[in-house]
């Protein structure tokens, strides 16, 4: 989680590099310290071809991710996630989808890895993963196939779903989840010992005659830490 927080506020803010510099090949594998990172390109949408994630939340709500394939000025396609779209009346697709424009204009988009294929069917027009080889073979031009663009803007304004914002991830809870762990298994022990030291004063009471067990009552000036330093005493 630490090498993932840092890959996004290492990349998230950086100035937009061309596509072609980052991932000079449309085969490549998106190495891990390159995700997120703003990417610039120009051409156009296939806005004929959008496809829709199914399962997406957002906010706590259903929805959808859009897919829309762009055609690069190199006539190359790179996968678009334009961002998200909630779950209509239907409860299996959006009431409404805003689709681009086909004309040519330049957006900036983060580089995001594919993702595995799952063995699921889906409607028309609708995929249960952003799979990028199955994408591939829904256009005509070479795809890249090992990762899409998370879309941040684009230039023109247009129909636009909810573009995704950066992800809120932080160790701070994490730090504190650790911590209440840490109280957690104190407390246990401490819990255990006065358990097993109970139970053996009353094991010797119950055998030695000559031993009684003290008994305290706690008076409205004794404190909750006075009384358990006497238990553990």
């Amino acid at each position: 989680m630490v090498s993932v927080i840092n890959t996004i506020d290492g990349n998230y803010d950086q100035k937009p590099a061309a596509l072609a510099a980052v991932l000079p090949s449309l085969f490549d594998a998106l190495p891990a310290d390159k995700q997120w990172l703003p990417v610039v390109i120009s051409g156009h949408y296939l806005p004929s071809r959008t496809t829709l994630v199914r399962n997406r939340s957002f906010g706590g709500y259903p929805g959808f991710e859009q897919l829309v394939p762009f055609v690069t000025d190199q006539n190359t396609v790179v996968i678009i996630d334009r961002g998200w779209i909630a779950t209509g009346n239907s409860h299996d697709s959006p009431d409404y989808v805003p689709l681009p424009s086909g004309a040519e204009q330049s957006l900036v988009g983060r580089l995001m890895p594919g993702e595995a294929a799952l063995n699921r069917t889906a409607p028309p027009g609708q995929i249960p993963s952003i799979d990028l080889p199955s994408l591939a073979t829904m256009n005509s031009a070479q795809t890249y196939v090992n990762a899409y663009l998370l879309l941040d803007h684009e230039s023109l304004k247009q129909p636009q779903a909810k573009v995704l914002p950066k992800p809120s991830y932080g160790e701070g809870n994490h730090l504190s989840y650790a911590i209440q762990w840490i109280i957690f298994g104190v407390l246990a022990f401490a819990t255990l010992f006065w358990a097993v030291r109970k139970e053996m004063q009353f094991y010797r009471a119950a055998n030695d005659p000559s031993f009684v067990i003290k008994s305290r009552r706690k008076s409205a000036v004794d404190n909750d830490a006075d009384v358990e330093d006497e238990l553990l005493s």
